[in-house]
């Protein structure tokens, strides 16, 4: 039997799948991006959605004094609404499109309280903080070791810090987001809310709230609200 024969098959096909999927700093084009949730009917409907879920949980846990780290800010549509309500953002993502995008978007609308810089989850967090909230929206989905991520996110909270995170659940809207982005080279991972929240519990923090957005009651974004867990501060 020749050395290639031998070679184990799951390896072969771990290689082409890497190959296949692309790079997390690989995504839309910013005013691409922006064009879709604002112009065309289903991508205006869902950040609609999506905005009323986010908004009603910054209202219970933004404050004027806080310092928030924001990862996969994008286009800066949250961004932007967080720092004109607080004292500081540190806006980090993957895709340097999207950094130069936000960076000279924030002035533009008269915010200046924005620091941005590229950065992605896990191992590509340079903020250390500590902050006063976390705001993850739309990126751990993307993440395959999701408690790893969270607890990247907690190490940089404050005692009793907040954080916002988003990420599709497992329901028929979140399918066929998997699929969508799969034809898009891009790898997506579903998650129940339970198996969400207890990888948010093993990472140190405490949940206490969730909700969901889309076009059914399923919906295609599940967001949870929650704490540093005093366990995590006493680390």
């Amino acid at each position: 039997m020749s050395a290639r024969s031998s070679a184990p098959r799951g390896g072969t096909l771990a290689r082409a799948r890497a190959r296949w999927f692309r790079s997390a700093g690989a995504y839309w084009r910013p005013e691409l991006y922006e064009r879709y949730f604002t112009r065309t009917p289903i991508g205006s409907l869902l950040r609609r959605r999506d905005d009323r879920i986010v908004h009603a949980a910054l209202d219970r846990v933004l404050q004027p004094e806080h310092e928030v780290l924001e990862v996969g800010a994008g286009t800066g549509h949250y961004t932007l609404a967080v720092a004109r309500r607080c004292a500081r953002v540190v806006a980090l993502d993957a895709a340097p499109d999207m950094v130069e995008y936000l960076t000279a978007r924030a002035p533009a609308e008269g915010v200046t309280n924005v620091e941005t810089a590229i950065g992605h989850l896990p191992d590509g967090i340079e903020a250390a903080g500590p902050f006063d909230g976390v705001v993850c929206l739309g990126v751990l989905g993307y993440v395959p070791d999701l408690e790893r991520a969270l607890a990247v996110l907690a190490a940089r909270l404050r005692p009793g810090g907040w954080a916002l995170l988003s990420l599709p659940p497992r329901t028929a809207e979140g399918r066929l987001h998997e699929a969508v982005e799969l034809v898009g080279r891009r790898r997506v991972s579903l998650r129940s809310p339970a198996e969400a929240t207890e990888a948010a519990g093993r990472a140190g923090l405490r949940v206490t709230g969730e909700a969901r957005a889309g076009l059914s009651s399923g919906g295609i974004t599940l967001l949870l609200e929650a704490r540093r867990s005093r366990a995590a501060e006493a680390a």
